[in-house]
């Protein structure tokens, strides 16, 4: 039919980018989940569709924190995760519970570690699990991934209400809307959750930051307004 159509960019299925390159300058259009993977497919300037959440199916939690305090995350649980990193140094602060929603080929290494497994989390019930949370940790390794993206469930905790800790990559910001540690670091990891342990006001500042940055920022609603503008534009093809 004489178009090419619109491709949108994810992430990297081989890890270097070489399929989605060859993909993006076969398109009409391009489209990124982030500024990172535009750039390594060779369209820095490409429109972005980040990452994002539905606002309101999440609800701060509320009230006084949990005792003990409740650090943890959901995930596709991976070495890529980096979480033998917590497990290396848990608890950073006695008393401190690590709870731990998802299943994957890294779980067996983590056996040993002492935090609390919960399994697999049907997505309906994951707000209401988030918001059970005190601190949202995830110690993620550099990585193609890792390096240029925003991970969706760090978002949906910031809708939830929750703080989140978690290695210096991807989009957070540190001491405004996350509290940031060097990756692949284990003594960073623990000292980090030290710090938002003992701190209650940075919890609630940080958590504060990151639900109204998610809001403005992160909302499907307003994330999808990027395809109007979009399929408004005229084909190349069109044009001739």
């Amino acid at each position: 039919v004489g178009r090419r159509g619109l491709y949108e960019v994810p992430g990297f299925w081989g890890g270097d980018g070489r399929i989605e390159r060859g993909a993006a300058r076969r398109a009409d259009r391009v489209l990124c989940i982030g500024r990172g993977v535009a750039a390594r497919v060779g369209f820095p300037d490409a429109p972005l569709v980040p990452n994002g959440v539905d606002a309101g199916r999440f609800r701060p939690r509320g009230g006084p924190p949990g005792d003990p305090l409740v650090f943890g995350c959901a995930t596709n649980v991976r070495r890529l995760e980096g979480l033998h990193l917590a497990a290396r140094g848990w608890p950073p602060v006695p008393g401190a519970v690590f709870r731990l929603y998802g299943e994957g080929r890294g779980l067996r290494a983590l056996r040993s570690a002492p935090f609390d497994f919960r399994g697999r989390v049907p997505h309906a019930e994951m707000p209401a699990r988030l918001a059970e949370l005190d601190v949202y940790l995830l110690p993620s390794l550099t990585g193609p991934e890792t390096d240029a993206v925003t991970r969706r469930k760090p978002i949906e905790a910031m809708a939830a209400g929750v703080p989140v800790c978690a290695s210096d990559l991807g989009g957070h910001r540190h001491g405004e809307t996350g509290w940031l540690f060097e990756a692949g670091d284990a003594d960073a990891v623990a000292d980090a959750c030290r710090t938002l342990a003992r701190d209650e006001g940075l919890r609630a500042r940080l958590a504060a930051n990151a639900r109204a940055w998610v809001e403005s920022e992160r909302d499907w609603g307003r994330i999808v307004a990027v395809y109007d503008d979009i399929y408004a534009l005229p084909s190349p093809a069109a044009m001739g």
